[in-house]
């Protein structure tokens, strides 16, 4: 298989673009780059389609709001108190509840390994 390539000059550099396709390159970025468009070459080479943190950060948030009252509210009152073995447990409890749920799982696991209780509270 072969890969995608992007060419990238120098403002010094004067090369027509045509000469980037004829060595090969699939993708020509001019500068000055931006990131935007260096996510929009990745995103048409490698066929791929971003999902943004506020789109994850929508769903995730119907997510949590389906959670069984009991299930939510056993939460929040173990991130009131910082009791991270029973956020563990819970979250345990939420990944054996739907295969759906298991990204929302997977949030809350990283916010609790970086400790942070705040967030978590946040999320729910």
């Amino acid at each position: 298989m072969r890969g995608c390539y992007a060419a990238n000059r120098g403002s010094a550099v004067r090369q027509p673009l045509e000469a980037y396709w004829a060595e090969g390159f699939d993708a020509f970025l001019g500068k000055p780059v931006a990131a935007v468009q260096i996510f929009e070459a990745v995103a048409e080479l490698l066929r791929v389609e971003y999902r943004y943190e506020d789109e994850v950060r929508e769903e995730q948030g119907e997510l949590v709001t389906s959670l069984p009252e009991e299930l939510l509210g056993r939460m929040k009152e173990a991130a009131e108190y910082g009791h991270t073995t029973q956020l563990e447990r819970l979250i345990g409890e939420i990944e054996r509840l739907d295969p759906a749920y298991r990204p929302l799982a997977g949030q809350f696991k990283r916010l609790l390994l970086r400790l942070d209780i705040d967030w978590v509270q946040k999320r729910l």
